[in-house]
């Protein structure tokens, strides 16, 4: 579906006061090598504000009870040092520890944020994975964001990737949902 076509169903959905839910989540590719799942959201938030939400706000959208310690707190994005690389979806951990799910590998403020790595059990398996997050203005609600997450999975897994790859898919599409309902002031689950 094109940006604008889904841009266009967004603002007919808001129009009529409907309840949005993800115009589109799905996985979008699997292989034997790997697997890519796209979630698309509509935040009720201009750009600006969205990204903000999406970058500051990390610890009030992510899902606590798919990470380490539980505890939302704990959770943060950092973009790199003054805006320099080495940023990091980190983890705080009890007695000092910590754990780096993603590292922050391309940041163009207000538009795109692309981060590298294994989320969860995936890094015990070896594998390899990159996601993007886009936002894009929604032309004609300059109060209305498209989010747009992409992640791409590979490696090598004994049986393949088609029993993981709906588990992860579903897993990240919770989060954004998190994120979907924070941006249009509601609470973070229902």
């Amino acid at each position: 579906m094109s940006r604008l076509r889904l841009a266009l169903v967004c603002l007919m959905a808001v129009g009529a006061g409907l309840t949005i839910r993800p115009v589109a989540a799905e996985v979008t590719e699997v292989s034997t090598n790997g697997f890519t799942s796209t979630h698309t959201h509509t935040l009720a938030l201009p750009p600006d504000e969205a990204w903000t939400l999406l970058t500051d706000g990390l610890n009030r959208w992510w899902d606590a009870s798919h990470s380490y310690s539980a505890n939302p707190e704990n959770l943060s994005l950092h973009l790199g040092a003054n805006g320099r690389e080495g940023g990091c979806l980190c983890e705080r951990l009890d007695g000092g520890g910590w754990v780096e799910h993603l590292r922050v590998i391309f940041v163009q403020p207000g538009d795109t944020l692309r981060l590298q790595g294994a989320l969860g059990p995936l890094v015990d398996m070896g594998l390899h994975g990159v996601m993007r997050w886009t936002l894009a203005p929604v032309e004609g609600s300059p109060d209305t964001t498209l989010f747009t997450s992409r992640y791409v999975v590979t490696g090598h897994l004994a049986g393949g990737f088609e029993q993981l790859a709906p588990v992860v898919d579903q897993v990240n599409g919770g989060h954004f949902l998190r994120l979907e309902r924070i941006a249009r002031g509601l609470p973070a689950s229902e």
